[in-house]
């Protein structure tokens, strides 16, 4: 396969179609770089909404703990963020996708109210989701 696509990519070269080619793999590439430096998180273009990432990948181990640090970070600079406990609970939340993904495991979910009830408000370093619970909208899952 490998020979094929080197084949096919030779061929290309000597046709008008290079052209094409080297647009399409600036374009790539380019869109690659914005993940920088969360390279393991890298999620293709078709799912633009990152925020979407456990909606589509179940077990939704895509950065495997290589972000930690971002989250200690974000916490240091953002204090109105918690970690959101199993109770529900109103506030600003951030919360691993790896957490949110719950489809194969055994033990309880302790955050599927989370996941199941509210949709997030923005994501922070490709992996963590970012929720603002209001006490209205808390309401209306009790």
């Amino acid at each position: 396969m490998y020979l094929a696509i080197g084949g096919l990519i030779f061929t290309l070269m000597e046709t008008k179609w290079r052209y094409i080619f080297f647009t399409l793999m600036a374009v790539h590439f380019t869109l690659l770089f914005t993940v920088f430096p969360h390279w393991m998180a890298y999620t293709n273009e078709i799912l633009w909404d990152k925020t979407k990432v456990v909606e589509h990948i179940v077990d939704c181990s895509v950065d495997y703990g290589q972000s930690d640090g971002f989250l200690n970070k974000f916490i240091k600079e953002h204090p109105e963020y918690k970690y959101p406990s199993a109770t529900p609970a109103s506030g600003k939340f951030i919360v691993e996708l790896r957490n949110l993904g719950h489809e194969w495991r055994s033990d309880p979910d302790p955050f599927a109210w989370l996941r199941e009830n509210f949709k997030p408000a923005g994501e922070y370093a490709t992996v963590f989701l970012l929720y603002d619970i209001k006490e209205a909208d808390l309401k209306k899952i009790k």
